[in-house]
């Protein structure tokens, strides 16, 4: 089972809507016939649309569906969900927040790659330096989405955002969901269908894997440690591990009264541990 725990957390952290083409009306019999020359305009003119057709296309984001560059050159990426899958596929960033990434990262390593801090005090400046064709935010700092907008007017703002606030219970498939469409929104913007399919198929094979192996009697704690401090995940809150359990189904090992959601968990003894 451990494996397939493996398989589910790595396949989270990679992380992630999905145009047409119109053709020109035939010719009637009483056409003029067109000249070389006018024919030869024709056909450029109706290259040149095709061209700029296909320089964007159309994804939805949490605020609706946006029109974005196809294959932009220059990105900036904060949501930390998309950092890997962007790597594997060989994109480029102008800039990230370096200083919330882990430090073996390659746009870490990358000094080339602008650093806009992190999501408390963040350089958003360093976002306006790099002049972005596209900015991806998400989570962390998608309170900073007006903000960025106003900052780079030019660019496109994309927010992969999803509510886990469990409101209507459906907590989970939200997780999964959002996970994917992200992905798959990426795919179209980066042209990457098959890679981000592959990406997904895998992250749902996961999911069934462990539900296919987990045994209900065996019971399972989630915990959250940071800064040397360890959190207790309650079952079907938080962002994520407390979401497990509806969507493996786990059994809690532990049940406490009155937990919160907050995402650092609650505070538990190493006793309660035991």
């Amino acid at each position: 089972m451990k494996k397939y725990l493996l398989g589910i957390f790595v396949s989270m952290m990679c992380v992630a809507a999905l145009a047409g083409c119109s053709q020109a009306p035939a010719e009637s019999e009483n056409t003029p016939e067109q000249t070389p020359a006018a024919h030869t305009e024709s056909s450029n003119k109706a290259e040149g649309a095709q061209t700029q057709e296909a320089s964007t296309v159309k994804i939805k984001d949490i605020h609706g569906e946006l029109e974005v560059p196809k294959n932009p050159t220059k990105v900036v990426a904060l949501d930390n969900r998309t950092f890997d899958t962007l790597n594997s596929w060989g994109v480029k960033l102008q800039a990230v927040p370096k200083d919330v990434m882990p430090a073996d990262s390659p746009y870490v390593k990358d000094e080339s790659v602008a650093n806009v801090g992190n999501h408390r005090e963040p350089n958003l400046e360093a976002i306006a330096a790099a002049d972005p064709e596209v900015v991806i935010v998400g989570q962390r700092f998608a309170k900073y989405y007006e903000d960025i907008k106003k900052l780079v007017p030019n660019a496109v703002v994309v927010d992969f955002s999803f509510d886990v606030s469990n409101k209507d219970g459906k907590a989970a498939e939200d997780l999964v969901a959002g996970f994917s469409e992200s992905t798959l929104a990426l795919d179209q913007i980066f042209d990457k269908e098959i890679e981000a399919q592959e990406i997904v198929d895998k992250f749902n094979k996961s999911i069934e894997d462990v539900k296919a192996d987990y045994k209900p009697e065996n019971k399972v704690m989630a915990l959250v440690v940071s800064g040397g401090n360890i959190g207790y995940s309650a079952p079907g809150s938080g962002r994520v591990w407390g979401l497990l359990f509806d969507l493996i189904g786990f059994s809690p090992a532990l049940q406490v009264e009155n937990s919160s959601s907050d995402h650092k968990g609650d505070d538990v003894s190493v006793e309660a541990i035991a």
